[in-house]
C-alpha cells in the first residue's frame, strides 16, 4: 500500500511561490543599492581629498617658486643683472599683476652647461578654453640666455589655474608702492617686496584664501675701498659672491632671528 503525502510535502517539491521569489529579490536589491551606496559616497570622498591635496601642494609649489627666486634675486645694474620691473597692468592688460627681474635661482640639469643667473617673469595668462573655469592660468617664465642677439619668447611653465589677480608691492622703507622700475629709479633697490596671489573659487566651493609671500631684502652699499677691491656695481651695491664682500643679513628661517653669512657666499647658496 502506499503511504499518503502530506500537502507540504508536496509544496516543497514544486518550488517556491511567486510571492516567495518576489520577496528574495526585493531584499537583494536593497542589500545591492545599500552596498552601492556606500561605495559611491567613499569613492566621492577620495576624490574629493585627491583634488584637494592636489590643489593644496599646486598653491605650496607657486609659493615656493615665487619665494625662491626673489629670495635669490640680484640687481647689480650690469649687462646680466639690471631689471626688476613690476607693476599692475600686465602685458595682455586682462588680468593684472606682473612681476620681472634676475636672479641666481636657476637649477642646471646632470651635463648642462650655463650660469644661474636668470630672468624670471610672472604674469597671468587667458585660459586655453572657457571649461578652464573663471580666472586665468598664473605662469612663470624663465630666460636663461641673457645675452642672445635675438630676444626669443621665454618657455613658460604654468603654476596655478583660476588666479583672478597677482599683486606686487615694494617697500622703499617709507610705504608699499605699487610699481618698480629699475631703470626708472637708477640703482635704487626696494627693501622688501610682497606678492599675493588670488584665486577664484572653484564651482560649488569656497574661494581659496590668498597665497602671499613677503622676503625682505637687505642690501649694504659698499665702495670699492671698503671692500678692499676695485670691483663695484654700477649702482654701488656689492654684488653678492664677490670676493671681499661685506656680510649680508638675512633672515634665518630656522632660528627666526636675523643671521649674518660670511662674505664670498654665491646668491644660491646664500638662499
Amino acid at each position: 500500500m502506499k503511504r499518503p503525502v502530506s500537502k507540504a510535502r508536496v509544496r516543497r517539491r514544486q518550488g517556491f511561490t511567486l510571492l516567495e521569489l518576489l520577496v528574495a529579490t526585493l531584499a537583494f536589491s536593497c542589500l545591492v543599492g545599500a552596498v552601492y551606496a556606500v561605495f559611491a559616497s567613499g569613492i566621492r570622498l577620495r576624490n574629493d581629498a585627491v583634488a584637494r591635496i592636489r590643489a593644496a601642494r599646486l598653491r605650496a609649489r607657486a609659493a615656493g617658486l615665487v619665494r625662491s627666486d626673489l629670495r635669490n634675486a640680484l640687481l647689480t645694474g650690469g649687462m646680466l643683472a639690471n631689471e626688476l620691473l613690476g607693476r599692475v597692468q600686465s602685458e595682455d592688460y586682462r588680468f593684472p599683476g606682473y612681476l620681472s627681474f634676475t636672479t641666481t635661482s636657476a637649477r642646471l640639469a646632470e651635463g648642462e652647461m650655463g650660469g644661474d643667473v636668470q630672468r624670471v617673469t610672472y604674469l597671468i595668462r587667458a585660459p586655453a578654453s572657457a571649461d578652464d573655469g573663471p580666472g586665468g592660468t598664473l605662469v612663470r617664465a624663465v630666460e636663461r640666455n641673457l645675452l642672445a642677439p635675438v630676444y626669443d619668447q621665454p618657455p613658460e611653465t604654468a603654476l596655478l589655474s583660476r588666479v583672478e589677480r597677482l599683486e606686487i608691492v615694494f617697500f622703499d622703507g617709507q610705504e608699499w608702492l605699487e610699481a618698480w622700475d629699475s631703470l626708472e629709479r637708477e640703482g635704487e633697490v626696494p627693501q622688501a617686496v610682497r606678492v599675493r596671489i588670488l584665486q577664484a573659487a572653484a564651482e560649488g566651493a569656497v574661494r581659496p584664501p590668498p597665497i602671499e609671500v613677503v622676503v625682505p631684502w637687505p642690501m649694504q652699499p659698499v665702495s670699492s675701498e671698503a671692500a678692499g677691491t676695485g670691483a663695484t656695481s654700477d649702482t654701488g651695491v656689492r654684488p653678492r659672491g664677490l670676493p671681499g664682500a661685506m656680510p649680508v643679513q638675512r633672515p634665518n628661517p630656522v632660528a627666526g632671528r636675523w643671521a649674518r653669512e660670511p662674505a664670498g657666499r654665491s646668491g644660491a647658496d646664500a638662499a
